[in-house]
C-alpha cells in the first residue's frame, strides 16, 4: 500500500538506542516525512512504555505495527522482550475495540513466546497469518531470510 495514501495520521517510535547510525537515520527520514504530511510531532528516541503510559489516551489507537522487535535470543535475556503479557495488556488498554496489533518476527522461539503471551491476555483474538502484501520487506527481514530464518506474521484483534 502506498503510505502517502493512508487516511489516518501515522505515529512512529523507535525506542531502543542500540541501533546503527544508518537505522536511526532511516527512521528519522520516515518520521520526518510523516511529520511533513500530517504536521504532527513524531518522536524516535523515547521508550514506548513511557509514550503509551503517559502520552496516549486509552482506546484511541486503531492499529499497532511491531515489526522485528529485538528477539533477545539468549535465554537469560528473554525477560527483556517487548511482547510479554504486561506490555500486551498495555496495548489492549490503548487500542480501540476492533483495533489490530500486527507483528512480524524472524526468530522462531520468539514467535512461540508471542503466541503464548497473547494467549494470556483475553482482550485479543488472532494469531499467525500469511505475510500481508502491504508490509514492506525490511532490512532485518532480508537478513533473516538470507540466514534461512522463518518469518512469522501475526495479527491480533482487540475484542
Amino acid at each position: 500500500k502506498d503510505v502517502t495514501k493512508l487516511d489516518k495520521p501515522f505515529k512512529g517510535y523507535q525506542f531502543w538506542q542500540s541501533y546503527t547510525k544508518e537505522q536511526i537515520e532511516s527512521t528519522k527520514e520516515l518520521l520526518l516525512y510523516w511529520n511533513e504530511i500530517y504536521g504532527i510531532p513524531l518522536d524516535y528516541n523515547e521508550d514506548i512504555w513511557d509514550v503509551l503510559s503517559e502520552h496516549i489516551d486509552d482506546h484511541t489507537i486503531d492499529k499497532f505495527h511491531i515489526f522485528f522487535p529485538d528477539p533477545w535470543p539468549k535465554r537469560s535475556q528473554s525477560k527483556r522482550r517487548l511482547l510479554q503479557p504486561a506490555f500486551i495488556s498495555l496495548l489492549a488498554k490503548k487500542i480501540k475495540s476492533g483495533g489490530e496489533v500486527c507483528i512480524a518476527t524472524d526468530w522462531l522461539p520468539y514467535a512461540k513466546d508471542i503466541e503464548k503471551s497473547f494467549a494470556q491476555v483475553p482482550d485479543f483474538e488472532g494469531g499467525v497469518v500469511p505475510r500481508p502484501d502491504w508490509r514492506p520487506i525490511t532490512k532485518f527481514e532480508g537478513k533473516g531470510i538470507s540466514k534461512e530464518h522463518v518469518v512469522t506474521d501475526f495479527c491480533y484483534k482487540r475484542a
